[in-house]
């Protein structure tokens, strides 16, 4: 294993050495030329071999994208999201052998309370909200009541 490791470093070793003195020899052949335009060219030519592309528009995008976040930075948390709030018609309300209500909505999904709360104000024919809460939480809430029900979907 000792002898594969050392072959490797060796030959590893000898091509970093080998590609130097080829740079260095390129360099030197165009310091033996007399003409100045021509040893200009060689010593062009040589520096494009090393050149990269810059990237511009990447750095471009990226100032954009820091500067559109510095702009939002702090009002993430005030912005009410797309998806944060459904609107919802409650089509059928039923309560399990637990004690815990089964709500079926107007556009067919289906819920299921999981909270330990026994009372929530139910009205015939109301809007209610399902709004998103902390750690992929639910809650079930209508406008102008103080109370809310946490629910599961289940369909």
């Amino acid at each position: 294993m000792k002898k594969i490791i050392a072959t490797g470093t060796f030959f590893l070793v000898s091509a970093v050495i080998s590609s130097s003195v080829i740079a260095q020899q390129s360099y030197r052949d165009c310091a033996v030329i007399k003409d100045d335009q021509e040893r200009l060219m060689c010593y062009d030519r040589l520096h494009e071999k090393d050149k990269q592309p810059v990237p511009t528009v990447k750095m471009k995008e990226k100032a954009e994208r820091e500067r559109q976040n510095n702009s939002e930075f702090g009002l993430e948390h005030k912005k009410l999201k797309k998806d944060e709030r459904m609107t919802v018609q409650i089509t059928e309300r039923d309560e399990d052998a637990y004690g815990k209500w089964i709500l079926t909505f107007d556009n067919g999904q289906v819920w299921k309370q999981e909270g330990s709360d026994s009372y929530f104000p139910w009205q015939d024919g109301a809007t209610y909200y399902v709004e998103r809460g902390m750690f992929n939480a639910f809650y079930l809430t209508r406008e102008g009541v103080n109370k809310r029900l946490k629910i599961a979907r289940i369909k």
